[in-house]
Protein backbone atom coordinates (compact mmCIF):
# COMPACT_ATOMS: atom_id res chain seq x y z
CA UNK A 1 0.00 0.00 0.00
CA UNK A 2 1.13 3.42 -0.75
CA UNK A 3 2.04 5.60 1.99
CA UNK A 4 0.56 8.87 1.48
CA UNK A 5 1.68 12.05 2.64
CA UNK A 6 -0.48 13.82 5.03
CA UNK A 7 -0.82 17.34 4.52
CA UNK A 8 -0.49 20.14 7.23
CA UNK A 9 -2.71 23.56 7.19
CA UNK A 10 -0.63 26.42 8.30
CA UNK A 11 -0.30 30.16 8.35
CA UNK A 12 3.01 32.42 7.67
CA UNK A 13 2.40 35.27 7.63
CA UNK A 14 6.09 36.38 6.33
CA UNK A 15 6.10 34.06 2.99
CA UNK A 16 2.82 35.62 2.62
CA UNK A 17 4.71 38.65 2.42
CA UNK A 18 7.58 37.89 0.42
CA UNK A 19 5.51 36.05 -2.14
CA UNK A 20 3.10 39.17 -2.50
CA UNK A 21 6.39 41.60 -3.38
CA UNK A 22 7.78 38.79 -5.76
CA UNK A 23 4.56 38.57 -7.67
CA UNK A 24 4.28 41.83 -8.11
CA UNK A 25 6.46 41.95 -11.18
CA UNK A 26 5.56 38.45 -12.59
CA UNK A 27 3.74 37.42 -15.80
CA UNK A 28 2.83 34.19 -16.93
CA UNK A 29 0.82 32.33 -18.31
CA UNK A 30 -0.53 35.21 -20.16
CA UNK A 31 -1.21 35.92 -16.33
CA UNK A 32 -0.41 39.16 -15.02
CA UNK A 33 0.03 38.60 -11.41
CA UNK A 34 0.80 41.81 -9.91
CA UNK A 35 -2.14 43.65 -11.28
CA UNK A 36 -4.10 40.98 -9.79
CA UNK A 37 -2.69 41.41 -6.58
CA UNK A 38 -3.19 45.36 -7.24
CA UNK A 39 -6.66 44.67 -8.51
CA UNK A 40 -7.64 42.73 -5.26
CA UNK A 41 -6.13 45.29 -2.61
CA UNK A 42 -5.71 49.05 -4.44
CA UNK A 43 -4.42 50.20 -1.38
CA UNK A 44 -1.07 48.38 -3.24
CA UNK A 45 -0.99 50.35 -6.42
CA UNK A 46 1.77 52.37 -4.62
CA UNK A 47 3.57 49.84 -4.07
CA UNK A 48 4.46 49.23 -7.84
CA UNK A 49 5.72 52.16 -8.25
CA UNK A 50 8.92 52.22 -5.87
CA UNK A 51 11.72 50.71 -5.15
CA UNK A 52 12.30 47.18 -4.29
CA UNK A 53 12.74 47.94 -0.71
CA UNK A 54 10.36 50.54 -0.15
CA UNK A 55 7.95 47.98 -1.88
CA UNK A 56 8.77 45.12 0.34
CA UNK A 57 8.43 47.40 3.84
CA UNK A 58 4.52 48.25 2.01
CA UNK A 59 3.68 44.89 1.37
CA UNK A 60 4.76 43.61 4.78
CA UNK A 61 3.10 46.72 6.96
CA UNK A 62 -0.21 46.03 4.75
CA UNK A 63 -0.15 42.06 5.23
CA UNK A 64 0.54 42.44 9.10
CA UNK A 65 -2.12 44.60 9.28
CA UNK A 66 -4.57 42.47 6.98
CA UNK A 67 -4.14 39.37 9.64
CA UNK A 68 -4.35 41.40 12.51
CA UNK A 69 -7.42 42.80 11.59
CA UNK A 70 -9.01 39.87 9.94
CA UNK A 71 -7.77 37.12 12.69
CA UNK A 72 -11.42 35.56 13.27
CA UNK A 73 -12.31 35.47 9.76
CA UNK A 74 -8.79 33.81 8.83
CA UNK A 75 -8.01 30.95 11.44
CA UNK A 76 -11.98 30.22 10.49
CA UNK A 77 -10.65 29.86 6.72
CA UNK A 78 -7.94 27.60 7.54
CA UNK A 79 -9.76 25.40 9.59
CA UNK A 80 -13.06 24.72 6.46
CA UNK A 81 -9.57 23.94 4.63
CA UNK A 82 -8.31 21.58 6.57
CA UNK A 83 -12.02 20.05 6.75
CA UNK A 84 -13.16 19.90 3.50
CA UNK A 85 -9.35 18.21 2.26
CA UNK A 86 -9.50 15.50 5.03
CA UNK A 87 -13.55 14.52 3.84
CA UNK A 88 -11.98 13.97 0.08
CA UNK A 89 -8.01 13.31 0.28
CA UNK A 90 -8.76 9.37 1.01
CA UNK A 91 -10.49 9.67 -2.29
CA UNK A 92 -8.28 11.81 -3.98
CA UNK A 93 -5.22 9.74 -3.69
CA UNK A 94 -7.19 6.51 -4.77
CA UNK A 95 -7.44 8.32 -8.55
CA UNK A 96 -4.26 9.31 -8.03
CA UNK A 97 -3.02 5.86 -7.95
CA UNK A 98 -4.91 4.74 -11.02
CA UNK A 99 -3.54 7.99 -12.88
CA UNK A 100 0.31 7.51 -11.81
CA UNK A 101 -0.21 3.78 -11.75
CA UNK A 102 0.40 3.17 -7.68
CA UNK A 103 3.91 5.36 -7.75
CA UNK A 104 5.52 6.12 -4.71
CA UNK A 105 4.47 9.92 -3.55
CA UNK A 106 7.97 11.81 -3.04
CA UNK A 107 9.48 13.16 0.08
CA UNK A 108 8.81 16.57 1.23
CA UNK A 109 6.79 18.32 3.88
CA UNK A 110 3.30 18.50 2.72
CA UNK A 111 2.41 22.04 3.56
CA UNK A 112 -0.48 24.16 2.75
CA UNK A 113 0.14 27.87 3.47
CA UNK A 114 -3.36 29.58 3.53
CA UNK A 115 -2.71 33.19 1.77
CA UNK A 116 -4.53 36.67 1.27
CA UNK A 117 -3.63 36.98 -2.33
CA UNK A 118 -4.66 35.46 -5.43
CA UNK A 119 -1.32 34.26 -6.91
CA UNK A 120 -1.27 30.14 -5.34
CA UNK A 121 2.47 29.73 -5.61
CA UNK A 122 3.97 26.14 -5.11
CA UNK A 123 7.36 24.86 -4.17
CA UNK A 124 8.67 21.15 -6.15
CA UNK A 125 11.58 21.31 -3.69
CA UNK A 126 9.86 21.12 -0.76
CA UNK A 127 6.35 20.18 -1.85
CA UNK A 128 4.46 22.97 -0.29
CA UNK A 129 2.48 25.71 -1.78
CA UNK A 130 0.00 29.02 -0.76
CA UNK A 131 -4.09 28.82 -1.71
CA UNK A 132 -5.51 32.36 -1.80
CA UNK A 133 -8.61 31.65 1.17
CA UNK A 134 -11.31 33.17 -1.11
CA UNK A 135 -10.05 31.30 -3.78
CA UNK A 136 -13.19 31.53 -6.52
CA UNK A 137 -12.42 27.80 -7.50
CA UNK A 138 -12.74 25.87 -3.80
CA UNK A 139 -9.63 24.94 -1.62
CA UNK A 140 -9.97 21.86 -2.71
CA UNK A 141 -10.11 21.86 -6.40
CA UNK A 142 -6.38 24.05 -5.89
CA UNK A 143 -5.21 21.56 -3.39
CA UNK A 144 -6.19 18.60 -6.02
CA UNK A 145 -4.33 20.89 -8.73
CA UNK A 146 -0.60 21.62 -6.61
CA UNK A 147 -0.56 18.11 -5.30
CA UNK A 148 -0.82 16.71 -9.04
CA UNK A 149 1.96 19.14 -9.97
CA UNK A 150 4.23 16.89 -7.13
CA UNK A 151 3.36 13.68 -8.17
CA UNK A 152 3.61 14.69 -11.91
CA UNK A 153 7.24 16.39 -12.21
CA UNK A 154 8.16 13.49 -9.89
CA UNK A 155 7.12 10.75 -12.55
CA UNK A 156 9.24 13.01 -15.07
CA UNK A 157 11.98 12.85 -12.71
CA UNK A 158 11.86 9.34 -11.64
CA UNK A 159 11.15 8.38 -15.52
CA UNK A 160 14.04 9.65 -17.38
CA UNK A 161 13.81 9.79 -21.26
CA UNK A 162 15.32 11.51 -24.03
CA UNK A 163 12.10 12.85 -24.45
CA UNK A 164 11.51 14.55 -21.37
CA UNK A 165 15.34 15.65 -20.96
CA UNK A 166 14.27 17.84 -24.06
CA UNK A 167 11.68 20.51 -22.94
CA UNK A 168 12.79 23.24 -21.80
CA UNK A 169 11.12 24.85 -18.36
CA UNK A 170 8.62 26.45 -19.99
CA UNK A 171 7.19 23.34 -21.97
CA UNK A 172 7.76 21.18 -18.79
CA UNK A 173 5.20 23.78 -17.22
CA UNK A 174 2.78 24.22 -19.80
CA UNK A 175 2.68 20.30 -19.88
CA UNK A 176 2.30 20.02 -16.30
CA UNK A 177 -0.91 22.48 -16.15
CA UNK A 178 -2.16 20.82 -19.42
CA UNK A 179 -2.16 17.64 -17.66
CA UNK A 180 -3.52 18.85 -13.83
CA UNK A 181 -6.52 20.75 -16.87
CA UNK A 182 -7.17 17.15 -18.05
CA UNK A 183 -7.30 15.06 -14.72
CA UNK A 184 -9.22 17.50 -12.74
CA UNK A 185 -11.88 17.46 -15.92
CA UNK A 186 -12.42 12.92 -15.24
CA UNK A 187 -15.15 12.28 -14.02
CA UNK A 188 -13.89 10.91 -10.88
CA UNK A 189 -12.34 14.05 -9.89
CA UNK A 190 -16.12 15.44 -10.11
CA UNK A 191 -15.67 15.86 -6.03
CA UNK A 192 -12.69 18.13 -6.73
CA UNK A 193 -13.34 20.22 -10.04
CA UNK A 194 -15.66 23.58 -10.07
CA UNK A 195 -17.62 24.88 -12.94
CA UNK A 196 -16.07 27.62 -14.94
CA UNK A 197 -12.42 27.14 -13.98
CA UNK A 198 -10.08 29.31 -15.54
CA UNK A 199 -7.27 27.92 -17.41
CA UNK A 200 -3.63 29.93 -18.55
CA UNK A 201 -4.11 31.58 -21.89
CA UNK A 202 -0.76 29.96 -22.55
CA UNK A 203 -1.70 26.34 -21.83
CA UNK A 204 -4.82 26.71 -24.17
CA UNK A 205 -2.75 27.42 -26.73
CA UNK A 206 -0.27 24.90 -26.00
CA UNK A 207 -3.03 22.40 -25.83
CA UNK A 208 -4.28 23.65 -29.41
CA UNK A 209 -0.86 21.61 -31.18
CA UNK A 210 -2.36 18.26 -29.92
CA UNK A 211 -5.23 15.60 -31.41
CA UNK A 212 -7.93 15.01 -28.95
CA UNK A 213 -6.94 13.29 -25.45
CA UNK A 214 -9.23 10.39 -25.25
CA UNK A 215 -9.96 10.62 -21.28
CA UNK A 216 -11.32 7.17 -20.82
CA UNK A 217 -8.69 5.25 -18.84
CA UNK A 218 -6.84 8.62 -18.92
CA UNK A 219 -3.31 8.28 -17.31
CA UNK A 220 0.79 9.75 -17.36
CA UNK A 221 1.18 7.22 -19.86
CA UNK A 222 -1.10 8.02 -22.44
CA UNK A 223 -0.82 12.02 -21.77
CA UNK A 224 2.89 11.85 -22.39
CA UNK A 225 2.71 9.92 -25.32
CA UNK A 226 0.09 12.19 -27.13
CA UNK A 227 2.74 14.92 -25.95
CA UNK A 228 5.26 13.10 -27.63
CA UNK A 229 3.32 12.94 -30.98
CA UNK A 230 2.58 16.59 -31.34
CA UNK A 231 6.30 18.21 -29.85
Amino acid sequence: MNKYPKLKFQINIDLDSEMAFQFMDIKAGGVDFGKGIVSLYPELHKAKETSANVRRDIIANFTDKYYEDHRGEIDKSLKTMRDRWSRNKKYFYLVVDRIFGKCEWPEGEYVCYLSIYNSNPRFLENKTFQIYFKHPRGTNHVIAHEMLHFMFFDYLKTNRTNFNLSLDENKNWLMSEWFNDLALELPEFRKFRQKGIDQYPDVVEFSKKFKRIDKTEFTIQKFLETIKTGL
